[in-house]
């Protein structure tokens, strides 16, 4: 057992998704403000259970362009632990994570 536990998931409001596409996980769930540097606007996080979609909607800042988000699953390796969703900057935006047996989505 232990598969089914909800994961949490990052939701970051990005400037620019470079530096995010290229840190390695354990940049990004430790200490991602460093990782990131001004890349980094703000976060969020949302919980997933395994095989469903959660939904939230986040408030994006003007100068936000993208959304970068990080799974905190206890083996990232050989699966989908990352991904990036492009978003218009200043709106409220609704994310849609679907956590499935290849790791995230959305």
């Amino acid at each position: 057992g232990g598969g089914d536990r909800p994961v949490t998931v990052l939701v970051m409001r990005l400037s620019s998704t470079g530096k995010f596409n290229s840190a390695d996980y354990f940049a990004l769930q430790g200490d991602a403000g460093s990782a990131l540097g001004a890349d980094l606007i703000g976060s969020d996080t949302i919980s997933v259970a395994p095989g469903k979609t959660a939904a939230k909607t986040i408030t994006v800042e003007p100068n936000a362009t993208a959304l970068g988000f990080v799974a905190l699953i206890r083996e990232p390796g050989g699966r989908s632990w990352r991904t990036t969703k492009s978003i218009s900057p200043g709106s409220k935006f609704t994310i849609n994570v679907t956590l499935g047996g290849g790791g995230i989505s959305a």
